[in-house]
């Protein structure tokens, strides 16, 4: 580790500079080289009070990594250990509330719980596989989720706090004076220090590799003392656990599961939810993703959120998991971290983010534009590789920041904004899609003061009135002159008779083959609306993408039936 270095970087960015400064440069982009990053993510999500003077956080520091161990100790039970200190016997099948032996229970189910998916965290890493990092990343969910009983565990959680510890981690391991270190492709660590030894055996695992404990405060006299005590290897799964809690702070509502105040119908499909209905249901994160391509992006890109609307893509779909996981499936780590700078810098509701995912939607536009439905939604799910994650941050920030109305979107400039889609066309050589035959026709017939729908222009798709007069126009070309009014046989009045209840005929089975598609659209509709609720209410889906698909293609049906699409769109 270059001590000088981290020395000369504490001093300019925590010592002289202003909290306002600190953020500005996390806005930047300009932390992610530095030795000393985890301290500024202390700062941006306020573990350490940023108004406070630098001199006052080692003290505070301390008492905050005390109380996370006292947590530890209060929450992680192991009733063998506690029958030898006491003449109290503990029945291992007491369901008491006071039982050590019930408490130990459920905390092995949300134990196993935990450890499905940490073992399935970024498993190109081998990192995130250590024993002792699987350990810290354990105990660090567990004591978030009981002490915060009202939401718990929820599956994605994990995935916020690999990036936290590894920024730890390597503000204390990964940098030398030779440069960085790759500890992401590192099989083997060193054992950070623990008070006991690694615990084996059919027990919780809870216990392995247990956190320190702090022992008394000692006063902090020089910045390198002060250095020494924010980047010491005893404590980073303390500090994670800090950093992680703030964060939840700001992004607990993305995991809120809905709380419906009404049980549902018995028949699904009785009776069509009415929009009132729909909002109440919605999670404070569905109502997020709503925002974002209903308004921000509407303003920021018209064309764009008029294609998402006619392709009838669901803000939820994707978003979900942007928001969710900030990212985090998205870009490669590194990149994720630069990003997470950012988000953080920028405020502690992470604003941000919203912003980023208009960016991210603006910079493959040209690709989005081209595409239907179902290979729309594959691209949002597998969002191209990206060689500079610097430009999403600069136009977010410039979308985030309140402009002139009149300055369009697509700048000429050398704004970020004009970066990026020149980037963009540079990365995506895909023509602009033609202009639509159906729309320039009717672009060329006389304009009135009456109502589009009164104006009779000419239809551009085919529909059943048309295919009516088409049945007629062909009945009068064939039946009308085999029964020629010349025939003595057949006076004219007698064939008019025949042609007119012959058509009447016709517009009858017509109307009912019409009335028969209504109802089948109406029902499809409905069934589009329950499985589009269930995949909004089922973050926790593996493998969401076949579902999508399958939704988007019914979707195509039900727009077939009801009119707005031909068989062949």
């Amino acid at each position: 580790m270059d001590a000088t270095k981290r020395l000369e970087e504490y001093r300019t960015l925590f010592c002289v500079a202003n909290h306002r400064t600190i953020k500005e440069k996390g806005v930047q982009c300009g932390i992610h080289n530095t030795t000393t990053r985890s301290l500024a993510w202390k700062l941006y999500l306020e573990v350490l009070p940023p108004y406070v003077s630098y001199t006052e956080w080692p003290a505070r520091l301390h008492e905050m990594r005390k109380e996370y161990r006292g947590l530890c100790n209060k929450h992680i039970v192991d009733p063998r250990s506690l029958q030898p200190q006491t003449s109290t016997f503990f029945d291992p099948l007491s369901t008491t509330n006071e039982s050590p032996w019930n408490k130990f229970f459920q905390n092995i189910e949300l134990e196993k719980e935990i450890k499905r998916d940490l073992e399935r965290t970024y498993p190109e890493y081998p990192f995130f596989q250590l024993p002792q990092v699987q350990a810290a990343l354990r105990r660090v969910l567990f004591i978030y989720s009981r002490e915060h009983p009202n939401i718990s565990y929820r599956q994605g959680m994990h995935e916020l706090l690999a990036p936290i510890f590894f920024v730890l981690w390597e503000d204390v391991h990964g940098k030398t004076a030779s440069g960085p270190v790759d500890i992401l492709s590192s099989s083997q660590l060193e054992t950070p220090p623990s008070e006991e030894k690694p615990i084996t055996g059919e027990t919780s695992t809870l216990l392995e590799y247990p956190p320190v404990t702090p022992t008394t405060f000692t006063p902090i006299s020089t910045e390198q003392e002060a250095i020494d005590f924010f980047f010491d290897a005893n404590f980073i799964e303390h500090d994670a656990f800090l950093l992680f809690t703030n964060l939840m702070n700001s992004t607990a509502e993305f995991f809120m599961m809905p709380t419906p105040s009404k049980p549902p119908p018995k028949d699904l499909f009785a009776e069509k939810s009415t929009p009132a209905d729909q909002s109440e249901a919605l999670t404070p994160v569905v109502r997020r993703c709503i925002r974002i391509q209903n308004i921000l992006l509407k303003q920021k890109d018209p064309s764009l959120f008029e294609h998402f609307s006619k392709l009838q893509i669901e803000p939820q779909l994707y978003a979900l998991r942007w928001l969710k996981l900030l990212f985090g499936r998205e870009f490669k780590l590194r990149d994720l971290t630069v990003l997470w700078d950012a988000i953080f810098a920028y405020g502690r509701s992470c604003a941000l983010v919203d912003f980023i995912c208009v960016a991210m939607l603006i910079y493959i536009r040209t690709e989005l534009l081209q595409l239907d439905q179902v290979t729309a939604m594959r691209r949002l799910l597998r969002y191209p590789p990206v060689e500079d994650i610097t430009l999403f941050v600069e136009m977010a920030v410039s979308l985030g920041t309140p402009k002139k109305p009149s300055q369009p979107v697509a700048s000429t400039t050398t704004s970020p904004i004009a970066v990026l889609h020149q980037q963009t066309q540079a990365q995506h050589p895909l023509q602009t899609p033609p202009q639509n035959t159906a729309s320039a026709a009717t672009s060329t017939t006389p304009t009135n003061n009456t109502h589009p729908l009164n104006s009779n222009p000419v239809p551009s798709k085919p529909s059943l009135a048309a295919a009516a007069a088409t049945v007629a126009t062909q009945f009068r070309a064939t039946v009308l002159p085999i029964v020629s009014p010349s025939s003595p046989t057949s006076p004219p009045s007698t064939v008019a008779n025949a042609a007119l209840e012959e058509n009447k005929h016709l517009q009858a089975q017509v109307q009912a083959l019409k009335l028969a598609q209504q109802h089948t659209a109406t029902r499809l509709e409905r069934v589009v609306f329950a499985i589009q609720a269930e995949l909004a209410s089922r973050p926790d889906l593996a493998n969401i993408e076949p579902l999508v698909d399958a939704l988007a293609e019914l979707k195509r049906i039900q727009a077939i039936n009801s009119g707005l699409l031909t068989e062949d769109s």
